[in-house]
């Protein structure tokens, strides 16, 4: 659960003298090798092995036990895992994090320069892939069996904490390859089940990153309309895929990451609390045209049950159902979002402008028709793929 510029690399340096063989993501990168073939090495050559990889989520840490699991029954061994995690990730433990990354050299993989040149998105992908990821796990990963909890990543001088980190080394060297249990490591098995899928662990997936087996994480949010198939309002978009930006535009990269967040901290709130049951309101139907193009929505006039914290802000204000099988011409169900945020715009209100006016959006004519009285329907909260 730290993100790049943690102090990972820093304590494994201060393993190795100790009799650690380390194994690291970044090396094999350099190498063409696979973290695998280095874990194999390094653990058929010492009883003491450290792995130097970023692991923001339980995916990533699922995968590294997979390799281990794999390797007991080919080394004939039994491992002793000891998770090591920071007891914080607040702002300023992210501010020496990012530091660090800006102070690597050109030749520096991952966040380097050398893979991705321009500073605001390196700062995005730090924030987006990594820093938030890592501060959703972090409660969820110093929970595991055998975790050890500690401040030493970011103690002493901003350049780095050598002696928090060289204690630390000594303490983790200290208890060696045999100490599962209460006050020590934890074995593959006792940690995968802890992040079996569906465990507290798992739910702290970050929203944005495949699982092992192949299955995706949630990535958004909806709730459905009891009995009424393929009808839902969404809550927490899908991320737009399609959105680019000038290379260089610092503001739209910041604030594209700063929207990404927030879609993470609205979906882990999902995470809690899907499966629940609201009432959702629909007023006014909208039929949209644009030559032989033809769409059709409920705009949503109030919603029992559905605290705001678990809306991305951005689609607060364009609740909607949209009419499925009113899409014609290849039209996508999202286009009901984007003209219901152009109606919006054109200054149309929460429940219309009354009788069957129209409104022209772009290249389509909607119009509205409002409900003589507003439909109260049911509804299931629902993290979707």
């Amino acid at each position: 659960a730290l993100p790049p510029g943690g102090g990972k690399s820093t304590l494994c340096e201060a393993l190795e003298p100790l009799g650690f063989r380390i194994a690291s993501s970044d090396a094999c990168k350099h190498a063409s090798r696979g973290l695998h073939d280095d874990l194999r090495a390094a653990a058929a050559s010492s009883d003491l092995v450290a792995v130097d990889k970023n692991v923001p989520h339980a995916d990533g840490l699922r995968g590294i036990l997979r390799m281990l699991e794999h390797l007991q029954g080919a080394l004939r061994v039994a491992f002793t895992v000891r998770v090591v995690v920071p007891s914080a990730l607040g702002p300023e433990e992210a501010k020496a994090c990012w530091a660090r990354v800006l102070r690597r050299g050109p030749e520096a993989l991952g966040l380097g320069p050398r893979t991705v040149a321009n500073e605001a998105d390196r700062l995005a992908l730090f924030e987006d892939a990594f820093l938030g990821p890592s501060r959703a796990f972090l409660p969820a990963a110093a929970a595991l069996p055998g975790s050890l909890v500690t401040g030493a990543f970011f103690e002493g001088p901003e350049e780095g904490p050598p002696e928090a980190m060289a204690a630390l080394a000594r303490d983790l060297a200290r208890a060696g390859p045999d100490t599962a249990g209460p006050d020590g490591g934890a074995t593959v098995a006792e940690l995968l089940d802890a992040l079996a899928p569906g465990s507290q662990a798992d739910r702290k997936l970050p929203v944005s990153a495949p699982r092992q087996n192949g299955a995706q994480v949630p990535h958004w949010a909806c709730a459905d309309l009891d009995g009424l198939e393929d009808l839902h309002m969404t809550i927490v978009p899908p991320p737009d895929s399609a959105r680019s930006r000038p290379d260089g535009d610092a503001d739209r990269t910041r604030a594209d990451a700063a929207e990404r967040r927030e879609r993470l901290r609205a979906l882990q709130a999902h995470a809690e609390t899907s499966g629940g049951r609201l009432t959702i309101v629909l007023g006014t139907y909208h039929v949209a045209r644009s030559g032989a193009a033809r769409a059709a929505f409920w705009q949503v006039a109030a919603v029992d049950g559905l605290p705001a914290h678990l809306v991305h802000p951005p689609q607060a204000g364009i609740l909607h159902v949209t009419d499925v099988a009113s899409l014609s011409q290849g039209v996508k169900a999202r286009t009901s979002a984007e003209l219901l945020r152009g109606l919006r715009a054109a200054g149309y209100g929460a429940e219309g402008a009354g009788g069957e006016a129209s409104t022209v959006v772009g290249e389509w004519v909607v119009e509205h028709f409002p409900l003589e009285q507003p439909l109260r329907l049911p509804a299931t909260l629902r993290l979707a793929m």
